[in-house]
C-alpha cells in the first residue's frame, strides 16, 4: 500500500501521514532507548526530565513542536526550532532525531 492509499483510507493527507508515521517513529526510537537503559539502572542518565516536566508531558511538548515547526517553511524551520528549544540541548536533539531538518 502506498502513502497516498494509506492516506485516502484513513481520510487524511500523504504528507500528513508521512509525518505522523515520522514522529511515531522518533518515540518508538525514544522508548526503545529508555527501555535499554532501565534494563542497565547504572547507566541511566538523568534525561528522563525538562523544566521539570514528567515523561508524557515532555513527550506533548515534543509532539506539539513537532507539528508547529512542519508547518514552518524549511527554510525557515531551523531558526523556529531552534527558538522554540530556547537553548535546551536535549529538546533539541529529540527534534531533530524526528528528521525535520533538511539534510
Amino acid at each position: 500500500m502506498t502513502y497516498d492509499e494509506a492516506a485516502q483510507a484513513v481520510g487524511i493527507s500523504a504528507a500528513t501521514l508521512h509525518r505522523e508515521l515520522k514522529l511515531a517513529k522518533a518515540f518508538l526510537q525514544r522508548e526503545l532507548t529508555l527501555s535499554v537503559r532501565a534494563a542497565r539502572p547504572e547507566q541511566i542518565l538523568p534525561r528522563n526530565r525538562i523544566d521539570g516536566m514528567g515523561a508524557k508531558t515532555r513527550w506533548k511538548r515534543i509532539e506539539t513542536l513537532f507539528h508547529q515547526a512542519s508547518e514552518v517553511d524549511t527554510a525557515l524551520r531551523d531558526d523556529f526550532i531552534e527558538q522554540a528549544c530556547a537553548g535546551d540541548r536535549e529538546l533539541r536533539a529529540e527534534l531533530d532525531s524526528c528528521s525535520l531538518l533538511p539534510a
